[in-house]
């Protein structure tokens, strides 16, 4: 059941890109469902980033230290309990020097919600735009 959740997804993105980029090239960018259509694709995209990010550490933090090359510091994972719990900013660290969750995941989440939040606004705009329109 999850695969084929994963698969419906995947072709979904797949052609909401393909129709982004087609829309784009054809000028139908001034509609709102393209814009809805690149909305959708940032948001996927983003939970796509912040999923991997969430589960970098793996089910055992100290193992995926141990192969990283990392010291698992229990000390300063006791101080910080709270960190690798947290939706935002994502953490997951070994030790101090040391986060397991990837530099670009969250630069790349606030990205794309940014960039999910100006294509809702274009949707509206054009929206506005199109019904002024005579």
């Amino acid at each position: 059941m999850v695969a084929f959740v994963v698969v419906a997804v995947v072709a979904l993105v797949g052609w909401s890109t393909w129709r982004i980029v087609r829309g784009g090239v054809t000028g139908r960018w001034n509609r709102p469902a393209w814009w809805l259509l690149l909305a959708f694709v940032c948001l996927v995209a983003g939970a796509v980033v912040w999923s991997a990010g969430a589960f970098a550490g793996g089910h055992d933090i100290a193992d995926t230290c141990r192969r990283a090359g990392q010291v698992y510091d229990v000390a300063y994972r006791e101080e910080h309990w709270q960190e690798p719990r947290q939706w935002f900013p994502l953490h997951n660290r070994c030790n101090a020097a040391y986060d397991a969750v990837p530099g670009y995941v969250n630069p790349s989440v606030v990205i794309l919600a940014v960039c999910t939040v100006l294509a809702l606004g274009g949707a509206v705009g054009s929206a506005i735009i199109r019904r002024k329109k005579p």
